[in-house]
């Protein structure tokens, strides 16, 4: 499917509509196509408009190639014209086609470089990382997100924005992008409270969270600082800490280890060695089998 000018032959007798049976001539190939005026309902002898053409099979177009229009009832020539959009991507009833590169930027709002050349047979300097936009477009999301980070001390979570919202937020001043999260640079941070440093510290011996405020320790959880296992709370280098045991038990019982084993050998009681393997099973690193662990997929990172 794409869209282009159509001008009507001057001998043309009747209207021209979407009804009909159409054949359309591109280069050396005929192809049975069916066609939707665009902005119109008709076009008649010697008037120039736009047109939407569905063809069954797939070409290789670019904006400028030129066709030809035929209507294979009649068996005549209804007009030609050139190719101006190969990937129109609006309904027909709000579609503008024309060979403006601007145009094509503006309906697709943000576009790589690489597919704007496939459309265009163009490349243009990309704007930002490897998108082409509007500077309207640009400049909205800028302050979109620099509004976004003046909300949120604590950040935001870059996996969580679209592609060319990564590409934009890297570029704000003042923006330090740390642990998957982008934050304005001295922003207080949830990150910098000291109840992380003290489960830190702690490691795999972690406090009690009974005389701890439970909201912050909550916040640190859901920034990924902290881990919850059933209300036994580790902070997440304490994971890393056991995952590294873990391959030194292996080292000595490759067929897999108890629980017993892995308290044992972090020094630890049964009331921290128990959610820490529940933490290592449920990241894959760890897999239960019967009273034994051995190693997940995810053991060797």
């Amino acid at each position: 499917m794409f869209d282009a000018s159509l001008r009507i032959v001057p001998s043309l007798k009747h209207r021209v509509t979407r009804r009909g049976s159409y054949s359309v001539y591109i280069g050396a190939g005929e192809f049975s196509a069916k066609i939707r005026l665009i902005g119109v309902r008709e076009l008649n002898a010697d008037e120039q408009g736009c047109v939407r053409i569905a063809i069954d099979s797939s070409l290789a177009l670019k904006p400028g190639d030129r066709y030809i229009l035929r209507e294979s009832g009649r068996q005549e020539t209804i007009g030609g014209g050139e190719v101006l959009d190969i990937h129109p991507i609006l309904r027909v009833s709000r579609a503008k086609p024309d060979r403006s590169l601007e145009r094509l930027i503006a309906e697709h709002g943000w576009i790589t470089v690489n597919d704007f050349e496939l459309l265009t047979a163009q490349r243009l300097p990309a704007v930002v990382g490897e998108w082409l936009t509007t500077p309207e477009l640009y400049d909205t999301l800028r302050k979109d997100l620099a509004l976004q980070l003046s909300k949120n001390p604590d950040g935001i979570e870059v996996s969580r924005l679209k592609t060319h919202e990564q590409a934009v937020i890297a570029t704000l001043p003042e923006v330090v992008i740390e642990m998957g999260r982008a934050r304005i640079k001295g922003a207080n941070s949830i990150s910098d409270h000291p109840y992380a440093g003290l489960f830190a510290h702690a490691g795999v011996t972690p406090p009690d969270t009974k005389n701890l405020d439970r909201n912050i320790v909550r916040q640190l959880v859901h920034r990924g600082l902290l881990v919850d296992v059933d209300g036994t709370v580790f902070h997440i280098t304490a994971i890393e800490t056991a995952r590294l045991n873990v391959i030194e038990i292996l080292n000595q019982s490759p067929n897999g280890f108890t629980v017993s084993q892995f308290r044992e050998h972090l020094g630890i009681t049964r009331k921290h060695a128990v959610p820490l393997l529940e933490a290592l099973d449920s990241r894959g690193i760890t897999k239960r089998l019967d009273d034994l662990r051995v190693g997940g997929a995810r053991l060797v990172s």
